[in-house]
């Protein structure tokens, strides 16, 4: 895939915590992003590494998860809010990386966690955009915006 769904919830964290701020220059851009990611894939690679250990198997590192963003640009979010959701994101279809956080914990010691990745197929059910180039990257944020304030603070996991 060329772009996914997460293209979509990074621009909304990205927003939601850089907003008012100034614009960070690309390369600080390019080097959160690729962090962010990197983390994602070693948090991953800890999960399909203690998975082999439990069940006695060699940890194959052909399976490893590997990220590579592409075409980062940065700057005011007002060059691209009234731009098309669906030429940014695309429609989550077909297979999709699914990603879930987990924790494990050696006899009495500490959790630690990781995450889960396996590749499931996703058939669309809808969602907040149904018309992907009609609606703007504007419409969208403010609708995860508004869906976020509407969430009591007992239902968010926080860590």
């Amino acid at each position: 895939m060329r772009r996914t769904y997460w293209t979509g919830l990074m621009l909304s964290l990205i927003v939601a915590i850089t907003a008012g701020a100034a614009p960070p220059e690309r390369a600080d851009a390019v080097r959160s992003l690729n962090d962010a990611y990197g983390r994602v894939a070693l948090y991953i690679k800890a999960g399909q590494a203690f998975h082999a250990d439990q069940d006695g198997v060699s940890y194959r590192p052909e399976d490893e998860v590997r990220i590579e963003l592409r075409n980062i640009q940065s700057g005011p979010i007002a060059e691209i809010t009234d731009s098309p959701y669906g030429m940014l994101v695309d429609r989550p279809t077909g297979y999709a990386l699914k990603i879930g956080e987990a924790a494990r914990r050696l006899d009495d010691g500490p959790e630690h966690f990781y995450y889960e990745a396996q590749w499931v197929l996703n058939p669309f059910q809808g969602g907040i955009v149904e018309d992907w180039f009609g609606t703007t990257v504007g419409e969208v944020l403010r609708w995860a915006a508004a869906r976020i304030v509407m969430t009591p603070i007992s239902a968010m996991k926080l860590r």
